[in-house]
């Protein structure tokens, strides 16, 4: 079964998944291959896969459901129904002071389907290849974020503003186009301009995607 709609169990697979596929605790990385992941499924297949809430914030975009999730916060979870938290309290282990997360007993990813591990696949194979800083850098160059940039300057690191789903289909400006030249020979999410616009009429033709900006 495949959700449409945010599932805490789908989420909780989906950082497992990332988690074992790129042998990485640090959940700030963690959630920036979760973005890239989304970006390319976006563009690729016009569609989420975990159907969150993505926030632009200092520190680039954030998933904001599934960072809850992983840093377990108590309001959150407060508003989950008592399978959900017992599901995310025996599964996780946070240490926020050092950015860690340890995930266990999710072993099924029945709920991914081929087209989310290929783009959870692609995330890891293209970008743990980087550093924490380098990856906030990388995911700057994105117009979905730089649109905020202004905003989101100073040292105010709690601050967000909401994002768009349609913003993924965007192709990074000159400046960042330039910027990504100096870790990739191309963007990495370059692809053919008419696939990418039927895939963005595809998606802006579905009345049930949370988070698009009609």
């Amino acid at each position: 079964m495949h959700t449409r709609s945010f599932s805490v169990e789908k989420a909780l697979q989906t950082i497992a998944y990332l988690q074992r596929k790129a042998k990485e605790n640090n959940y700030l990385k963690l959630l920036k291959y979760l973005y890239f992941a989304e970006r390319y499924s976006i563009r690729y297949y016009a569609s989420p896969i975990v159907f969150d809430h993505f926030c632009a914030m200092h520190n680039g975009p954030v998933a904001s459901n599934t960072y809850n999730i992983i840093k377990k916060d108590d309001y959150y979870l407060s508003k989950l129904s008592s399978e959900e938290r017992a599901l995310v309290e025996r599964s996780i282990t946070v240490e926020r002071t050092g950015e860690k997360v340890y995930i266990s007993n999710i072993l099924k990813q029945d709920l991914l389907s081929d087209a989310d591990v290929e783009a959870l696949d692609f995330a890891v194979s293209t970008f743990s290849q980087f550093g924490r800083d380098k990856l906030i850098h990388l995911a700057h160059q994105f117009p979905e974020w730089k649109k905020f940039e202004k905003e989101l300057s100073g040292t105010e690191y709690n601050k967000k503003r909401d994002m768009c789903y349609e913003d993924f289909f965007n192709n990074p400006s000159t400046e960042g186009y330039e910027a990504l030249k100096s870790s990739f020979k191309a963007d990495p999410f370059e692809m053919d301009q008419a696939e990418l616009s039927l895939a963005k009429s595809v998606f802006e033709e579905s009345s049930n995607f949370p988070f698009n900006c009609r």
